[in-house]
Formats: structure tokens, C-alpha cells, sequence
């Protein structure tokens, strides 16, 4: 063990400070390099994350440019599509204008009308904000007044939209508009004895309810008219391709289709969503 003698030789005295002095200033350099060096520490990284925060900054700009771009991109293909679609449902027209064949001339008219159930929904993608879904409700109202027009029945026939506004994917609105456009001309053609003439009076005028709404396991679509309903014993009326047309679109959509005379003829889809 060693004994730590302190002479009162000044010399030895001085020399005691002098290297205590040393050893606190080395100390002192000790800490002020660790205090430099965290320093520059805290530097480069406010500088990192400040690069790092820029880049990320540019990069989400590009991804809302490019999310723009193509928004802009899928409202200007559903714009086009739904101008082929008129230019389509136009040359329908012209041609079921030159038409002596009652029988053809009403099947190009039927087909007329399904192109301008699909050019509606397409107007709709690209008026609305959402270029993925379809308010539903919106566009059945305004199916039911294209197909009334068409049919010259809009004094004859009120169609009454029941329902809340609900959106549904694209793949789901296209089939489901096709089915309640059937379901409608069929109404409008034979429910109410001829009024898609336009010739029946007060007596013979007809009320339609369509109705979409949302279940536990999926979604319900209902049509329902006070007609005359259906002969279900009686071969189809016309060439019954859009009863087929019904069929195949509600096993696209997984659902399944039941009909009954309830004061005249309900019609009720259920399928999943």
C-alpha cells in the first residue's frame, strides 16, 4: 500500500499543482471533445432526417400526382366509353327506325336500352368522385326515367325508387343494372296491358317500386309492380331472352331470383356482397 506523503517543500508543492492542473485540463479536453463530438452527432442526424424528410416529402408529391394522373386517366376511359356506348345505342336506333319486322324492330329497341343502362353507369363514374363505385339509388332513378322516355310511358307509369343511397363496386352495379333494366321493360311492356304505347288511360296507369337494400349476409334487390302479373304456367312472353338474360346475370352475381304475384308481380334478387 502506497502512503501519500505532502511535504511543505514549496517546490514539491507547486509541482503537486502544477500536475493536478494538467490533469483537470485534460479532463476539461476529455469532455469538451465528447460535448464536440455529440454535437456533430446531433448534427448529421438532424441533417439525415432533414434529406431523409425532403425525399419523402418529393416522393408522396409524385404518388398524388400519379394518383391524379391515373384518377384523370380512368374518368376520361369511362367518358370514352360512354360516348362509344351512345354512338352504339344511336346506330340501334337508326337501324330499328328502318325496321317493318315488329318482332325485330322491338328486339333492337330492348337492345337499344341495355347499352344505355351500361352508358349511364359509365356517365356516372366519371361525373361522380369515386371512379370505383356507383350510388345506386341515383342511378336507378335515372334508369327508370331513361327507360319510361323510351318507351313513351312517363305519363302512364310511376316508377318509385325506394331506398337509401348506397354505393356498390363496379363489377356488382354493372349486372345489377342490367337486371333491374329487364325487370322494368318487362314491366313497362306487359304488366299493365299495352301501356308501353303510350295509349292507356288513368285506369289502365301503373306504380313500380325498386328497392336495393343492405342485409346481414348480403343485399336484396326488389321490383314490384301493380300489374297484372304473371302467368307462370304461360309460355314467355316475346322471345324470352331477357328472362335469360335475368337468370344469368343474378349466377354472375352468386344470388338467386324468386318471383310471386303479390298484388302484381314481385320480383326479389338476393345476392352477396
Amino acid at each position: 500500500m502506497r502512503v501519500l506523503v505532502v511535504d511543505d517543500d514549496p517546490v514539491i508543492v507547486k509541482a503537486l499543482e502544477i500536475r493536478l492542473q494538467k490533469e483537470q485540463l485534460a479532463c476539461q479536453k476529455h469532455q469538451l471533445y465528447a460535448m464536440v463530438s455529440g454535437l456533430l452527432m446531433a448534427l448529421i442526424a438532424v441533417v439525415i432526417f432533414y434529406l431523409l424528410s425532403q425525399r419523402l416529402k418529393k416522393r408522396n408529391a409524385e404518388n398524388e400526382q400519379l394518383l391524379t394522373d391515373k384518377e384523370t386517366l380512368i374518368g376520361e376511359i369511362h367518358h370514352r366509353v360512354k360516348n362509344n356506348l351512345e354512338v352504339v345505342s344511336s346506330l340501334l336506333e337508326l337501324q330499328s327506325a328502318g325496321l317493318a319486322d315488329s318482332e325485330a324492330r322491338e328486339a333492337m329497341q330492348a337492345g337499344q336500352s341495355r347499352v344505355q343502362s351500361m352508358g349511364l353507369l359509365h356517365q356516372k363514374l366519371y361525373q361522380g368522385e369515386n371512379l370505383a363505385a356507383i350510388e345506386m339509388k341515383d342511378y336507378f332513378t335515372q334508369l327508370a326515367e331513361s327507360l319510361l322516355e323510351s318507351y313513351e310511358t312517363k305519363d302512364n307509369i310511376k316508377v318509385a325508387v325506394n331506398m337509401d343511397p348506397l354505393e356498390l363496386d363496379v363489377d356488382t352495379a354493372v349486372p345489377l343494372g342490367l337486371i333491374v333494366n329487364e325487370l322494368l321493360t318487362n314491366t313497362i311492356k306487359y304488366a299493365f296491358g299495352g301501356t308501353s304505347a303510350g295509349s292507356a288511360g288513368a285506369a289502365n296507369a301503373g306504380a313500380v317500386e325498386v328497392g336495393l337494400s343492405k342485409e346481414d349476409k348480403g343485399y336484396l334487390l326488389r321490383v314490384k309492380d301493380n300489374g297484372v302479373g304473371k302467368d307462370f304456367d304461360a309460355p314467355a312472353a316475346g322471345t324470352g331472352f331477357g328472362s335469360r338474360l335475368i337468370n344469368l346475370l343474378t349466377r354472375q352475381l352468386g344470388g338467386t331470383l324468386s318471383e310471386e304475384n303479390d298484388g302484381g308481380l314481385k320480383t326479389e334478387v338476393r345476392f352477396e356482397g
